[in-house]
């Protein structure tokens, strides 16, 4: 576990090294916090529900800061361009630009500071397998391998799946933790019923990745690192404007080596080098285009300060959006899901329970309350309950 930062140490060390603008941070962050404390009742801690909507104070909706861009509001505390950009990195974590997507998403940087962020030893794969363990000792049996074809629906209820094989496995309810929009666009036998709002739904940003492993130690850096481009807005631009990937793109480089030793040889360094790209469109052909573009993030991972990277390179896995669509069945090769850059964004956001199909929950980033680890398990955990809600 990483030592949690409290919103005023980390105000004291960052405006130490930028700005003196401590005072200017601190009453940012009491903001952020303001639009958490307006807004996780309903849009984190809880399955979503119109009626605890209604029955909220209507002032809190004057604290969430939705009629400004994240941009819009850390430009007005800073005039530091460096901290303007650090701030306006936190959209991402959503898949959303800091350009388009409301200010009421600042509650990331209040939520990451106030709470820390944890590591899970060993590697987040270690989490998986904690799951398997527990399903198997509350005497769930798990079938691998087993691709799903379609749901299995009667009378507009779930009551099974049907895999590639023919095979069909019937149940009380069905909990699927695919990509909600590849489930009902894709899973379901008829979908005319759906409304057409499922189709038209923008995805949010997709992501290129580079996993290498370097024979080299590199002690300037940390777990997270994070190396911007010189110029933000337009990088965002060509994401979400004109859907090409970055011609100068921000890298975060996560060496997990640096907080577990085991995680790659002695004197070696397991990277994941992460940029955000365009969900999938014709403005860019990855399947042509990728070994070109993995360039780009190389030279510019040079420019950066790593020169002779490419000679400590002794592993190498690429990762593309078309890889994100074909493998994980990920909505037009995004990793968020639905996009969060607007303001109805969090009412668009597919439910836990389906509105459209009785018996049937969702359990994943692309469903309330969104992506990351820590949502997708409050994802599940809405879900469970909701299913036992509904079976009782």
């Amino acid at each position: 576990m990483y030592g949690l930062l409290r919103p005023a140490a980390f105000a004291q060390r960052n405006c130490t090294c930028l700005s003196n603008r401590e005072r200017k941070l601190r009453a940012l962050l009491c903001l952020h916090q303001k639009i958490y404390e307006a807004t996780a009742d309903n849009f984190i801690y809880n399955p979503f529900s119109l009626l605890r909507l209604f029955k909220t104070n209507p002032l809190q909706f004057f604290q969430i800061d939705a009629f400004s861009t994240v941009h819009q509001s850390n430009a007005r505390f800073f005039s530091d361009k460096r901290m303007v950009q650090f701030l306006d990195r936190f959209p991402t974590y959503v898949g959303a630009s800091p350009y388009l997507a409301p200010a009421t998403l600042n509650v990331i940087p209040f939520v990451e500071l106030a709470f820390g962020g944890f590591y899970v030893k060993g590697g987040m794969y270690r989490l998986a397998e904690a799951y398997q363990r527990l399903a198997e000792e509350l005497g769930a049996t798990l079938h691998f391998g087993q691709e799903v074809k379609r749901l299995v629906l009667h009378n507009n209820t779930a009551t099974g799946i049907e895999l590639q094989s023919g095979e069909h496995v019937y149940a009380d309810a069905i909990v699927s933790n695919d990509d909600a929009l590849h489930l009902y666009q894709d899973l379901l036998p008829n979908a005319k019923h759906l409304p057409k709002r499922l189709a038209n739904l923008e995805a949010s940003c997709s992501g290129f990745v580079l996993c290498l492993g370097i024979a080299k130690e590199h002690p300037q850096l940390w777990h997270h690192n994070i190396f911007f481009s010189s110029d933000y807005y337009n990088e965002f631009a060509e994401i979400f404007t004109h859907r090409v990937p970055p011609s100068e793109p921000t890298i975060y480089i996560s060496i997990s080596s640096k907080s577990d030793v085991g995680q790659a040889p002695k004197g070696k360094e397991n990277w994941f080098v992460l940029v955000n790209a365009p969900y999938l469109s014709e403005a860019f052909d990855w399947e042509q285009q990728k070994t070109a573009y993995r360039h780009v993030v190389i030279e510019r991972l040079k420019a950066v300060g790593f020169a002779d990277i490419e000679s400590y390179i002794e592993f190498e896995a690429m990762l593309t959006p078309l890889d994100l669509k074909q493998k994980f069945n990920a909505y037009r090769g995004s990793i968020y899901g639905v996009s969060s850059n607007s303001r109805s964004a969090a009412f668009l956001r597919p439910k836990n329970r389906s509105p459209f199909i009785k018996r049937l929950y969702l359990a994943t980033g692309s469903a309330h309350p969104g992506g990351g680890t820590p949502m997708v398990t409050l994802s599940g955990k809405f879900a469970a309950e909701l299913l036992m809600q509904d079976l009782q």
